[in-house]
């Protein structure tokens, strides 16, 4: 939802279905206690909603609506993580963070560290993460992934092949 500033009007109209008793109080209250700050130099004087705007403002109503947030606790949160945009989905962060440069066909992330240190353990959590947020995730790993692979993994790694050199 991208484009020119929208007024208040239209703003209460857009985000209505998700919160049907809001009301124009209820925005100019969020802007007085400083949790929204739509644009004023208008030379109407009237609000002027960006897109960055409505977001945080739909962040706002949902911190309240769904954690039963204060609005203090939710300003501190704000103010504390340095908030200009706010993402609700994949794709929504997709389009904040590149805007209109070509999309990636995806990311590689790799675990390092040495044996007992927790990498699967740590894979396995941000996996579950992942796949919450709506990612599509492929997890492989060296040596190993596949069907022969595994069978390396399995060579190289059972204790019975003492004559195996680490440069093997």
């Amino acid at each position: 939802m991208s484009g020119a500033a929208r007024t208040i009007g239209v703003v209460l109209e857009m985000i209505r279905p998700e919160f049907p008793d809001i009301s124009v109080s209820k925005l100019r209250y969020l802007e007085t206690e400083g949790l929204i700050s739509p644009d004023r130099q208008q030379p109407s004087g009237y609000r002027r909603f960006s897109q960055q705007d409505i977001d945080r403002l739909l962040y706002v109503l949902r911190a309240q609506r769904d954690r039963y947030l204060p609005l203090k606790v939710i300003r501190e949160e704000l103010e504390a993580a340095g908030a200009t945009h706010i993402a609700e989905t994949v794709e929504e962060l997709t389009d904040i963070l590149l805007g209109d440069a070509p999309r990636a066909r995806g990311v590689f992330i790799t675990m390092e560290g040495m044996d007992g240190c927790g990498k699967t353990t740590q894979r396995n959590a941000l996996l579950e993460h992942l796949r919450m947020l709506g990612w599509d995730v492929q997890v492989t790993r060296e040596p190993g992934g596949d069907e022969i692979a595994e069978k390396i993994r399995h060579l190289v790694l059972d204790p019975v092949n003492k004559g195996m050199f680490d440069e093997t």
